[in-house]
């Protein structure tokens, strides 16, 4: 309920004011609250424009190197690992939109250069409820509506 009293967009404040305002890391804020902060709002207000990310970072960059930087003790390949996972819960657009976002922070990185990685990004951006080139509607359909792994029979039938 605080989210949502406190960090609604304001009639007329620009979605660039509003981006700044989000964005800010407050001084009573630690880091952890404040990426907490943030990933709440994108969920509460998962439809405002500010969450669709160019190539300026201008006031997100902060959050998201937070959120991206290789954490201490971290070898290359787990990082590589984390940031080319897809989240549960995150559809196609929302990876892609991920992995624009770390091409800015880290446009020097050899995880744009790495085959093995360049297929699993190639991979997760593919939204699963669209017919693929090549594939069969049969295919397709077996695809999209087969039971998923962990997806009990009851869920599966709903």
């Amino acid at each position: 309920d605080y989210y949502k009293r406190v960090y609604p967009q304001k009639d007329n404040e620009t979605n660039e004011e509003y981006k700044k305002r989000v964005f800010t890391k407050r001084t009573d804020e630690t880091v952890e609250e404040f990426i907490t902060r943030i990933t709440t709002l994108k969920k509460i207000f998962s439809k405002s424009k500010i969450w669709t990310e160019g190539s300026d970072l201008k006031y997100s960059q902060q959050y998201y190197k937070l959120l991206y930087d290789q954490k201490p003790g971290e070898d290359e390949e787990t990082y590589f690992d984390r940031l080319t996972a897809r989240d549960d819960g995150e559809d196609a657009t929302a990876y892609k939109q991920k992995i624009m976002i770390l091409q800015n922070l880290y446009p020097e990185s050899s995880l744009w250069t790495n085959d093995k990685y360049k297929q699993i990004i190639e991979t997760n951006s593919i939204d699963e409820n669209v017919q693929q080139p090549g594939e069969t509607k049969e295919d397709f359909y077996k695809r999209v509506y087969a039971q998923k792994p962990g997806e009990s029979n009851d869920d599966y039938k709903k």
